[in-house]
């Protein structure tokens, strides 16, 4: 009796056992499962659902850890350790590595550029102080991998890049050779700073010229530029060092305007420098042409700003979302793939234009921050009730599709609606602010569009919709992330409104 019942007891045992690893086993295999995002641009949520929050948005190729499956949603491990929610049907499983149980490091090791300028900054986030920029091509060495963005070293110094504007070097072809020596076992001579690999010798040229803002100054290359940036402090001046020799040697220019005083070009054997002395802090922007050859610096002086129009209008300055559409919670806007806010960025930069126009003379209505409870409709309602003379909401745009980029501005009056009687006013409007950027920010021009969005259907006073720069897209997400870039904006927004009130009033 006694051994049936121990017979018993193990088989009982057993099927406990066999039970239990049934139940693991399933959770094991999806614990340790990897899937690849298969599609430009996705959101992740809070939760398992699209009524959940928006926490971030994974780009196409991306890879994270399955943790859990629930209705369709894949519960997933971030890189800062926390966890987010992506929706199965736009992701696909990711090849493993043959031992799931170590697995392989993060890829350093020789990156090459692939944005067409890129910052790099002092740590781990588009927070972070910018130390310099390379252009597209540039080889530099990984050395760690933290939060999606590579600290990386080359010839004179560190710092740190974000992953999604970098690609693994390609492979060289196996060679006999040392890596430090040539073909005649001569000593391969570091290249210059930031410089990309290339037969020929780099040289440059310079000259600038007055715009009507500020001033331009243009650095011409024989092939692609490699530079630093640097803002010096004490006496405010811009040092840009390039590799390559200038043409013309060293010289100083005096200009005396436009907030520079003079520029000194400072000449060596294999590198150069461009210093421009300023009267004071200016917002500039710097921008390379599409072949990387070219490198145009854009200052904007508000002493250049003459206004000849009427003071004393009134302007509502919108930044977009950051309120949600009914009011009753935080809305981010679009999130880059850096994880950078859209409401964010544009509120620092309406608080930037309402203090460059309050010191114009303007009277200057911000609808956010102050309004806790602002619905979308709301938003228009403040400049109809103000009676203003003009409404201006800031965005930046996004798109699926990860590679659009550039500038537009919006108006809304459609013929035959009780809007047509602005439709000239307001189309003049959006050309003058849409011209004023494309000066200003040098980013590809996607024109004057007129479109239905509530905060211009709504407004009775003329209104306008500036979609700024494509913060999905990495390389406009990084130029987003920038002070310079954004008092550039500012500055170009309240020039266009001043052209615009003195060809109104002229």
């Amino acid at each position: 009796m006694k051994g049936k019942v121990k017979g018993r007891f193990f088989r009982l045992w057993f099927l406990i056992l066999f039970a239990i690893i049934c139940a693991i086993a399933p959770v094991a295999a999806l614990a340790t499962q990897t899937v690849s995002v298969d599609t430009s641009l996705l959101n992740i949520r809070s939760g398992p659902g699209t009524t959940f929050a928006k926490v971030g948005q994974a780009t196409a190729g991306q890879q994270f850890t399955v943790l859990e499956e629930k209705e369709g949603w894949l519960k997933i491990q971030l890189s800062d350790s926390s966890t987010g929610w992506l929706i199965k049907d736009y992701v696909k499983p990711a090849l493993l590595s043959s031992n799931p149980e170590s697995p392989k490091d993060p890829a350093l090791g020789e990156l090459v550029i692939n944005g067409t300028q890129v910052n790099v900054r002092s740590g781990p986030g588009t927070t972070f102080s910018k130390i310099t920029s390379f252009p597209q091509g540039t080889k530099v060495t990984a050395i760690d991998l933290k939060n999606d963005w590579y600290q990386i070293s080359w010839s004179t110094g560190q710092g740190w890049i974000a992953s999604w504007l970098v690609e693994p070097a390609p492979e060289k072809e196996a060679t006999d050779i040392p890596a430090e020596q040539g073909i005649q076992g001569e000593v391969v001579e570091d290249l210059p700073p930031g410089q990309p690999e290339g037969t020929d010798v780099q040289s440059l040229s310079w000259n600038w010229t007055k715009t009507g803002s500020g001033i331009k100054i243009t650095v011409q290359g024989t092939q692609p530029l490699g530079y630093s940036e640097k803002i010096l402090a004490g006496e405010p001046k811009i040092l840009l060092e390039f590799a390559g020799a200038l043409k013309d040697g060293s010289n100083t220019e005096t200009i005396d305007e436009s907030g520079i005083t003079k520029i000194e070009a400072k000449a060596e054997k294999d590198c150069s420098a461009l210093v421009v002395y300023l009267s004071e802090e200016i917002p500039y922007q710097t921008g390379l042409s599409p072949d990387g050859c070219a490198l145009t610096i854009n200052t904007a002086y508000s002493g250049d700003m003459t206004y000849s129009g009427p003071t004393g209008k009134t302007v509502v300055i919108d930044p977009g979302h950051g309120i949600s559409q009914s009011g009753d919670g935080y809305d981010p806007g679009a999130i880059g793939a850096g994880g950078l806010h859209e409401s964010d960025v544009v509120l620092d930069i309406g608080q930037k234009v309402g203090d460059l126009l309050t010191r114009e003379g303007f009277n200057v209505i911000l609808t956010r921050p102050g309004r806790e409870n602002l619905t979308l409709e709301g938003r228009p309602q403040i400049a109809n009730e103000a009676c203003a003379d003009v409404f201006v909401s800031i965005h930046c745009n996004a798109s699926l599709n990860a590679t659009l980029n550039g500038t537009t501005t919006y108006f809304y009056a459609p013929v035959g609606s009780s809007l047509e009687e602005q439709r000239a006013v307001r189309q003049r409007l959006a050309a003058a602010v849409q011209s004023r950027l494309l000066e200003g920010l040098g980013r590809k021009d996607l024109g004057v569009r007129e479109e239905n969005y509530a905060v211009l259907r709504y407004t009775t006073v003329p209104s306008i919709l500036v979609e700024t720069a494509f913060i999905s897209n990495s390389e406009e997400e990084v130029l987003l992330s920038d002070e310079q870039f954004r008092n550039q904006v500012a500055v170009s927004i309240v020039n266009g409104l001043k052209d615009f009130f003195s060809e109104t009033n002229g």
